[in-house]
């Protein structure tokens, strides 16, 4: 049986090697167990996996007790977690920090690869705790599927972030939705949460710097600090994101005297004037304070949508369609040439030198970033999430890549996920988890909206890895279990591709007959 996702390499999987001893039989009870100088590092993780094993022999237990009743085999003991008490024993799992000798794997890869040696003792070694982690979701799906682990088992990812993100601007999304999320994320070694907490229906989260712009139903930082367990416990980073300068209605709607005025004198009730200085004091106390409570190393600062699109009329698009913020770009460089689009790209620099004194590391999305052109450049540091390319006269990611950006995959044409009002996510094509199984590529960006002249980079451009996303466009268009029913599969999908290992089938329909037997996390 294969895992999801399946593993880079498994040596003598199918019996015994010279020297290879045979699988691994775990005893009645058997025991976590870790050294005592890792003690302090590992405890925790061996209670969660001694617990979980507990609940998957109650899983089995159902089913022996059931043919118990009919003359069969009675229950077995469930496990329990043990601190060290001398080595391990024969059927016992021995979690060991250590490094991976001759693994050949780069600093990126070692931070969440491990190795499963099967023997007597079930041993899972790693040089990071994260590595553990994703070894016991290995040994866990195994076992549930009926596979007696056998040989080595050597793994790790092929891309360093992994993630799904969540629009809890614009739907409440309850903690325990959100936890179990987490939970079924590391179960699929996906490790990045990036929750979008503001639109333009609302703000998601809790702030004391500036109440009145949170909405009625949102999560409280009690909320948050339960989900903030939950996802360290699971090797998920939770990502906040702020998005502005536009999607910003709900908060001019308590704020109105913040909003941008265009040459006409029409108010723009979506977008933050940020050449007016109490609109950018508003934004950094919220990214500072948001930036605190979240202990990860990356903050979002959106910045999608602010400059019409292509197809939007002409007199959207005119380059002096705010002429208040051109002037104010042109007061903060001393260029009488700077423009609104400059005035745009300072306002973020500034955020971004926020957080970067905050310790964290700011990320945009790329409608509006411009390399090579005349004016204020965005920041290098920033990276920038790619998830459209509006025509062929825009810039595309290796265009980033050179201005010297850490790039995120997010292509809008492959990974979007959306509630809409006219329909439901479909289950074939580009936009489903088949097609992100059979169609899409870590590497493949979007080549033109619409389009169907995808961008696909080699290998000698870095990527980060990337995100798929859950859009809220229309927020009772499903449940909140509906969402995560219909997401499951693209999530399946995902961590596949991203881990980068041999995929296990040619097909997404041969590969969804691996799911029942892998299942969802145990609770």
């Amino acid at each position: 049986m294969q895992t999801v996702p399946a593993v880079q390499q498994w040596k003598d999987r199918d019996g015994r090697g010279p020297g290879v001893p045979g699988p691994w039989v775990p005893a009645s009870r058997p025991r976590v167990v870790v050294a005592a100088r890792d003690a302090p590092l590992l405890g925790e993780l061996a209670a969660l996996l001694s617990g979980e094993l507990a609940g998957e022999r109650a899983r089995e237990r159902a089913g022996e007790v059931a043919r118990e009743r009919a003359g069969e085999a009675g229950p077995a003991a469930p496990a329990r977690f043990q601190a060290p008490a001398g080595p391990a024993q024969p059927g016992d799992i021995e979690l060991r920090l250590e490094p991976l000798v001759d693994a050949g794997l780069t600093a990126g890869q070692l931070a969440e690869a491990y190795r499963l040696t099967a023997g007597p003792v079930l041993t899972i070694t790693a040089p990071a705790v994260a590595g553990l982690y994703y070894g016991t979701r290995t040994l866990l799906q195994l076992l549930r599927s009926g596979t007696a682990p056998t040989g080595t088992i050597t793994d790790w990812p092929a891309f360093e972030q992994r993630g799904v993100m969540v629009d809890v601007g614009r739907k409440y999304f309850s903690p325990e939705w959100l936890k179990r999320l987490i939970e079924n994320m590391g179960w699929l070694k996906l490790n990045h949460l990036h929750l979008h907490l503001n639109d333009n229906v609302g703000v998601g989260l809790e702030c004391t710097s500036h109440p009145e712009i949170v909405s009625e139903k949102h999560l409280s930082y009690g909320d948050l600090d339960g989900i903030l367990a939950v996802a360290a416990a699971h090797h998920v980073t939770v990502v906040p994101e702020f998005d502005t300068p536009s999607h910003a209605a709900a908060i001019l709607a308590r704020r109105p005297e913040l909003a941008i005025t265009d040459r006409h004198g029409t108010v723009e009730k979506d977008k933050l004037n940020v050449a007016n200085a109490a609109a950018r004091t508003l934004a950094a106390d919220v990214v500072l304070e948001w930036a605190d409570r979240f202990p990860g190393p990356y903050f979002h600062l959106g910045g999608d949508e602010f400059f019409a699109a292509p197809w939007e009329p002409a007199g959207h698009q005119d380059p002096l369609r705010y002429p208040g913020l051109a002037a104010w770009a042109r007061a903060e460089t001393g260029n009488p040439g700077s423009t609104a689009v400059d005035g745009y790209t300072l306002y973020l620099n500034q955020l971004s030198a926020l957080l970067r004194s905050a310790g964290k590391r700011a990320r945009v999305w790329n409608d509006h970033v411009h390399p090579g052109a005349r004016g204020v450049p965005l920041d290098p540091d920033v990276d920038v999430e790619c998830w459209i390319r509006w025509n062929a006269g825009f810039p595309g990611a290796s265009d980033f890549h050179r201005a010297g950006h850490r790039l995120v995959n997010r292509n809008g044409d492959h990974l979007y996920f959306v509630l809409s009002s006219d329909s439901v996510p479909p289950t074939t094509g580009r936009k489903s988890a088949e097609g992100v199984y059979e169609l899409w590529r870590p590497r493949l960006f979007m080549g033109a909206a619409g389009g169907l002249l995808d961008d696909e980079l080699d290998a000698s451009v870095p990527v980060a890895g990337a995100v798929m996303s859950i859009w809220c466009d229309y927020p009772d268009a499903l449940t909140e279990a509906e969402v995560a029913d219909q997401t499951l599969d693209w999530f399946r999908s995902l961590s596949q591709q991203l881990w980068g290992s041999p995929k296990p089938c040619g097909t997404f329909a041969e590969f969804s007959t691996l799911f029942p037997a892998v299942g969802t996390a145990p609770r």
